[in-house]
């Protein structure tokens, strides 16, 4: 299909603050300006189908489908990435064969592995049942992992997307320089 949007998928690990980010880039428009992303619509689906609300692994593929009924002319589509899109569905990759004229994005946002511990730590508590990533001696190494796997899956793709990654550690939502994580 023929359009003039982009879409812009935004990656990270659990507890990285991808709703936080997504709440200040609605309101905050010198935000918006700074990673260059104007009219922003975002996907309510994305934001909704994910942990115990996604049973299986192709209850995300109808992501697809909402995107192509939203509104997309100017328009910069906000899709709230999980690790089963990236990995497994590869939505990213099916939405721009879908949308070859459109412009594609990705968005991965990174906090300080002791950060995301305690994250991990406090989601844990605040929802019961939750795994606890954060929990046990190697929690830190685990946190690393997880953030340097998405790192390297999402630097592979550099090629087909334009990549932003940014530090999102504090609220300061600063641009990241991956040669030095």
């Amino acid at each position: 299909m023929k359009t003039n949007c982009e879409f812009v998928w935004l990656f990270g690990t659990s507890a990285v603050g991808k709703n936080t980010f997504i709440n200040k880039l609605k309101n905050n428009e010198a935000l918006r300006n700074r990673f260059a992303l104007n009219n922003v619509v975002v996907c309510q689906e994305s934001l909704k189908l994910v942990g115990d609300k996604c049973p299986t692994n192709d209850t995300r593929n109808i992501l697809i489908e909402v995107i192509s009924k939203m509104p997309k002319d100017n328009k910069s589509v906000l899709i709230k990435g999980q690790s089963v899109d990236l990995y497994d569905n590869k939505l990213h990759e099916k939405l721009k064969e879908s949308y070859p004229s459109g412009i594609h994005k990705i968005i991965l946002l990174w906090v300080e592995p002791s950060e995301l511990v305690r994250r991990w730590q406090k989601r844990a508590i605040e929802n019961p049942g939750w795994r606890d990533w954060g929990d046990g001696s190697n929690a830190l190494e685990r946190c690393t992992n997880a953030q340097n796997e998405q790192l390297k899956t999402i630097r592979a793709l550099e090629n087909s997307f334009e990549v932003i990654y940014i530090n999102s550690t504090d609220e300061e939502y600063r641009s990241l320089d991956v040669n030095l994580v």
